[in-house]
C-alpha cells in the first residue's frame, strides 16, 4: 500500500505540470487580442486599418441590430433602411424583448480593413439559430457566404475580396431554442491559420481535460478501494467521471465524436450530467461532514435530480426542459451554499483540514457560483469554469488524499485510540442538529407561517374530516404579482418585507380555523375549512383588496403590492396533488387574465 500510494502521488504530480503548461499555451499566442485600433468600440463601425493579421479580433460590442425578416431581394440599400437600433451583439433578443422562438435579427457592422494581400477569414462564433451571414464585397454587392438550419459553431469562413471598407451581415432566425436566440458568442475575423488553431487549442484542451479527470477517476478508485470506509474518493471519482462527460459537450467534443447527433440531444447530455453532479456533489460533501449534512438531503437531492431528468424525457422538448432545469439550478445554488457553510464551519470551528482541502473546495464552489451567475445573466461570452475549476479540484484532492493515507499508517494506533471519543462528539453534533430540525421542521423561517410539509399535514386530517361527513372545504393558492421587480427594485430586504407584510395580512384577515402556509418563493397556499365556495370567494375577494391597498413603507418610498388567486373546492375523493393542480390551473388563468384577481377553477 505505501509503495502504490507513492507511485500514485508521482503520477499526480507529473499530470499537474503538463496541465498548468497546457493551459499557459491556449492562452498564449493564438489568442485573440484587446481588438487593437479599434476606435469607436460602442458605436457600430470597428477601424482595423493597423491591423497586422498576426493574431485575431473578437467582433465584440455593440452592432446595428433590426429585427424583422430579410426583404425578398436583399441588397446593399437594405443596409441603409431605418428601424437599426445600436445594441450589443450578444444580447440583442433580450434588449429588444423578442420571443426567444420564431423570431429575426439582422445584424450589421461596419469594418475598415487593412487592404492586406492576404486572405481574411470570418469564425462564426456560436448561434443558437438558423443563420445567414452577408457581406459587402469589393463590388460593393451584398454577397451571401453562408446559410445553415442548424447551431452554428466554430464554423471558419474565408472571405471573398473585400474593399477596405466593407460591412458584415449576420441574420438569424430563431427555430431551435426556446430561451436563447440570437448571436450567444461574437464572431472573429483573421487568417485561417490562426483561427483554427484557436479551435485546435481549445478542443485539445477538452480533451486533454478530459483524459486527466479519467486518470484521477481511476486513481481515486484505487484509493478508495485500499480504503472503503472512506468514500470521498469514491464520490471524487464518480464525479470526475460525470464531469468528464460534461466536458465532451462544453468543450464541444461531443460533435467530433458523434457528428450526426442531433442538437438536442447534445443539449440534453449537458443538462444530464449536470444533475448528476449535484448529486454526487452532496454525497462528497456528506462524506467529508456526515453529521452535518443529514441524510434526508441527500435523498431530496437524489428525488430533485432525477425527477427534472424525467420530467424532461416524458416531455420530451427543450422547452420543458428549460423549465425543469430551472428549478434544479436554484438547487444546485443551495447547494453551494451548504458547501460554503461547511467551508466557514471548518474554519471556525479550528477542525484538522488541510490547505489544500480548503483551497480546492473554495475554487469549486467560487466557479460554480460564477457559472451560476453567468447563466442568470445570461453572459455567454465567458466561457463557463466550473469543468476546469473541478479538473484542479479532483488533483489537489488527490493529492491531498494520498499524503493523508500515507501519514494515516504511522497513526493508525492513535486513530483507534481517539476514536470513540470521535464518534461521541458527532453523535451529539447529530442529536443537536436533528432537535434543531426538529424544530423547523413546520415553520418557515421567514414568514412564521407553516411550511409545505405542516400544510399538507393539515389537508390530511381535513380530508379525513370530509370523508367522515364533514361539510366544506376550499383551497387557494395566492402568489405574488411581479415579485421579481420588486427584488429587482428594492433589494432581497425589501422582497423580505414584502413577503412578511402579506403573511401578516393573510394571519389577520383570515379565520383562526383557516390555516395559511408559504408553500414557495411567493406563493402561499390557504385552506379554508367549513367554508362553501361562494363564502370563500367573498372572504379572499376581501383579502386580494386589503392587500391591494396595504402598501409597504420602506424608508422614503412605499412598495405597492398585489396577488393573483387561484380557488378550489375539495372533495374526499380529492388528494393534495389533484386540488393543488386544480387551484393551481386557475393562479395561472388569474396571472394570464391581468394578474390582481382572483379565478376558480373549473369542475
Amino acid at each position: 500500500m505505501s509503495r502504490g500510494s507513492r507511485c500514485i502521488g508521482r503520477v499526480v504530480r507529473c499530470l499537474a505540470s503538463p496541465l498548468a503548461l497546457f493551459a499557459l499555451l491556449w492562452a498564449g499566442p493564438t489568442a485573440a487580442s484587446d481588438e487593437p485600433c479599434l476606435l469607436d468600440g460602442q458605436g457600430s463601425q470597428r477601424d482595423f486599418r493597423c491591423w497586422t493579421l498576426e493574431h485575431s479580433i473578437t467582433l465584440d460590442g455593440n452592432w446595428q441590430v433590426r429585427p424583422g425578416a430579410l426583404p425578398e431581394v436583399v441588397s446593399a440599400a437594405f443596409l441603409t433602411e431605418p428601424d437599426w437600433d445600436l445594441l450589443p451583439v450578444t444580447r440583442a433578443l433580450q434588449q429588444l424583448d423578442l420571443p426567444p422562438l420564431g423570431s429575426q435579427l439582422s445584424y450589421q457592422l461596419e469594418l475598415e480593413l487593412p487592404g492586406a494581400d492576404l486572405p481574411i477569414y470570418l469564425r462564426l462564433g456560436e448561434s443558437y439559430s438558423n443563420l445567414q451571414v452577408w457581406v459587402v464585397d469589393a463590388t460593393g454587392e451584398l454577397q451571401l457566404i453562408h446559410h445553415s438550419h442548424e447551431v452554428a459553431t466554430d464554423r471558419v469562413l474565408r472571405l471573398p475580396a473585400l474593399a477596405d471598407t466593407t460591412t458584415l451581415v449576420f441574420h438569424v432566425e430563431n427555430t431551435l431554442h426556446p430561451t436563447l436566440g440570437g448571436i450567444t458568442r461574437p464572431p472573429e475575423l483573421g487568417t485561417q491559420d490562426i483561427l483554427e488553431s484557436r479551435i485546435r487549442a481549445e478542443v485539445m484542451f477538452g480533451a486533454f481535460s478530459c483524459g486527466a479527470l479519467v486518470l484521477l477517476a481511476l486513481i481515486n478508485w484505487s484509493l478508495w478501494s485500499a480504503r472503503k470506509h472512506d468514500t470521498a474518493p469514491l464520490y471524487i471519482a464518480l464525479a470526475a467521471l460525470v464531469m468528464c462527460a460534461r466536458m465532451l459537450d462544453s468543450a464541444r467534443l461531443l460533435p467530433l465524436l458523434l457528428p450526426d447527433t442531433p442538437y438536442f440531444l447534445q443539449w440534453q447530455f449537458g443538462w444530464y450530467t449536470m444533475e448528476l453532479f449535484i448529486l454526487i456533489w452532496v454525497l462528497f460533501v456528506r462524506a467529508l461532514a456526515p453529521a452535518d449534512v443529514p441524510a434526508w438531503l441527500v435523498s431530496l437531492t437524489g428525488a430533485l435530480c432525477f425527477t427534472v431528468i424525467a420530467g424532461s424525457v416524458v416531455n420530451g422538448d427543450a422547452a420543458s426542459m428549460i423549465r425543469w432545469g430551472t428549478v434544479s439550478r436554484g438547487y444546485g445554488l443551495f447547494v453551494l451554499m451548504l458547501t460554503g457553510w461547511y467551508l466557514i464551519k471548518l474554519v471556525r470551528e479550528r477542525q484538522a483540514v488541510t490547505r489544500s482541502l480548503f483551497a480546492s473546495l473554495l475554487i469549486a464552489v467560487s466557479a460554480m457560483a460564477f457559472d451560476v451567475a453567468l447563466l442568470a445573466l445570461r453572459i455567454t461570452t465567458v466561457p463557463s469554469m466550473s469543468n476546469y475549476a473541478f479538473l484542479l479540484f479532483a488533483l489537489l484532492q488527490t493529492i491531498d488524499m494520498n499524503r493523508r493515507y500515507l501519514t494515516a499508517l504511522a497513526e493508525s494506533e492513535a486513530l483507534t485510540y481517539r476514536l470513540e471519543e470521535r464518534v461521541q462528539e458527532r453523535t451529539e453534533e447529530l442529536t443537536r442538529a436533528n432537535e434543531r430540525l426538529a424544530q423547523q421542521a413546520t415553520t418557515d423561517g421567514l414568514t412564521g407561517l407553516k411550511n409545505r410539509r405542516a400544510f399538507n399535514e393539515v389537508f390530511s386530517k381535513e380530508i379525513e374530516r370530509l370523508k367522515r361527513g364533514g361539510d366544506g372545504l376550499c383551497l387557494a393558492l395566492l402568489d405574488i404579482d411581479f415579485f421579481k421587480s420588486i427584488n429587482d427594485s428594492h433589494g432581497h430586504d425589501g422582497g423580505d418585507q414584502v413577503l412578511k407584510n402579506v403573511a401578516r395580512l393573510l394571519e389577520q384577515e383570515l379565520r383562526a380555523t383557516d390555516t395559511v402556509a408559504r408553500i414557495g418563493g411567493e406563493e402561499f397556499a390557504v385552506l379554508l375549512p367549513t367554508q362553501q365556495v361562494s363564502g370563500a370567494r367573498a372572504r379572499l375577494e376581501e383579502l386580494r383588496q386589503r392587500i391591494a391597498n396595504s402598501p409597504l413603507e420602506d424608508e422614503d418610498k412605499q412598495i405597492s403590492v398585489t396577488v393573483s388567486i387561484g380557488l378550489t373546492r375539495v372533495t374526499a375523493e380529492d388528494s393534495i396533488k389533484k386540488a393543488s393542480k386544480r387551484a393551481d390551473d386557475a393562479l395561472y388563468a388569474a396571472k394570464r387574465g391581468g394578474r390582481n384577481q382572483l379565478q376558480l377553477a373549473s369542475g
